[in-house]
């Protein structure tokens, strides 16, 4: 898992294009790395975040389910 930062710095860079780049250069490394690809998860009401997913990446049907013990 690779952590983005605290809410405050996250805050200062909206809009700026740091999430795009981030997206690039990850695809980068996956192919430097031979990884067939690369997921993550995200909240459904996210849509800030999902509008720059959705210009790097295909959504999957695939859902997340925890189980508790």
């Amino acid at each position: 898992m690779i952590p983005y930062g605290d809410g405050s710095r996250r805050r200062a860079r909206r809009g700026s294009g740091a999430v795009d780049e981030m997206l690039d250069e990850l695809r980068e490394e996956a192919r430097r790395q031979g990884w067939p690809f690369v997921r993550w998860i995200t909240r459904e009401h996210n849509y800030r975040a999902r509008g720059v997913y959705d210009r790097h990446a295909t959504r999957t049907d695939w859902l997340t389910y925890q189980l508790e013990p």
